[in-house]
């Protein structure tokens, strides 16, 4: 599981955030430690999204709407 977790609901957002992971990766500053999701307006927030985010460090939610 990702340590850092960001969920977003918007395209421009999420592109950010998942460049900005990319960098870290290739900067050897962050491993697999970090995971950016897109969530969308059918998202069901079953149990997918529970073992996803269970045992994560942060989660940080960019939210508009």
């Amino acid at each position: 599981m990702a340590k850092v977790i960001i969920l977003s609901n918007t395209d421009g957002y999420y592109a950010l955030a998942k460049k900005s992971l990319n960098s870290l990766r290739k900067d050897n500053i962050l491993k697999d430690e970090g995971a950016a999701y897109l969530v969308t307006e059918g998202c069901q927030w079953d149990s997918y999204w529970e073992q996803l985010l269970e045992g994560s460090k942060v989660v940080i939610i960019e939210w508009m709407g």
